[in-house]
């Protein structure tokens, strides 16, 4: 083997270590958001909407006269996101816990309350 070619060869290993400890830590990096994206549940963009404006509001029917709906049907998207942080495992029970779920998933920001 000439010296050119142990040099390549060399270099090829080497970079395939290093690519190997990338797709490594890329791959546990994916994990964790996954895992992460698993325990959030999926709500619409309007359940956001209706949360958000239920949480600065201080009443479903205040709440109900922003959006130009029912305080009933406010009401029936609370109950769907309540079921769906229910399933995703973390409960939220209380307008308080809603809030701290908004807030630790990033839907509402402490400055807009």
């Amino acid at each position: 083997m000439s010296y050119r070619a142990a040099t390549v060869t060399l270099h090829w290993q080497s970079t395939s270590r290093l690519s190997t400890k990338k797709i490594g830590s890329v791959m546990h990096t994916m994990d964790e958001a996954a895992a992460d994206r698993a325990t959030r549940p999926t709500l619409t963009d309007r359940e956001i909407e209706v949360l958000r404006t239920w949480l600065i509001c201080d009443t479903k029917q205040a709440a109900a006269r922003t959006l130009f709906i029912t305080a009933a049907t406010v009401n029936t998207h609370i109950t769907r996101i309540r079921d769906k942080y229910e399933a995703a495992g973390r409960a939220a029970n209380t307008k308080a816990a809603l809030l701290a779920r908004a807030l630790q998933d990033g839907l509402i920001a402490v400055e807009e309350l």
